[in-house]
Formats: C-alpha cells, sequence, structure tokens
C-alpha cells in the first residue's frame, strides 16, 4: 500500500509520498517491521534514539504533503 501512494498513476489513489519523503520514512517502516513481527531481537536504544529525535521533522514533512492535496 504505501508503494502505491509514491507512484503516479496507481488507480484513485494520490500521490502522496515524493521520493524525499518516502526515504525519510524508510528507517521508521523498518522498525515498525521488526516490532510487529517480533522477531525476538533485542532493540537498540543508540539506533532506536536517532529516529526518536527526527520523528517531529518527518511528520511535519508528511502532514506538508497531506496539506498539498
Amino acid at each position: 500500500m504505501f508503494q502505491r501512494f509514491c507512484q503516479p498513476g496507481c488507480g484513485p489513489l494520490p500521490l502522496l509520498l515524493d521520493d524525499q519523503l518516502m526515504t525519510t520514512l524508510a528507517p521508521y517502516r523498518k522498525f515498525r517491521h521488526v516490532v510487529y513481527h517480533g522477531y525476538g531481537v533485542q532493540l537498540d536504544w543508540e539506533r532506536m534514539s536517532g529516529g526518536l529525535r527526527r520523528i517531529e521533522e518527518a511528520m511535519g514533512c508528511f502532514r506538508g504533503q497531506l496539506r498539498s492535496i
């Protein structure tokens, strides 16, 4: 579903995510995948903390894209 909002011409769905936003959201999507599927790995706080510091910026970009359509 995510990819369908990134590619033009996918039926009635708007082009919601440009290349920059798609790249920005990629680490969050990977994190969600690992947590959701519970691969039994111990989460590394040092690795996660960078994403937490940048979440406001990512959400601001996403909100801007939503307002533009």
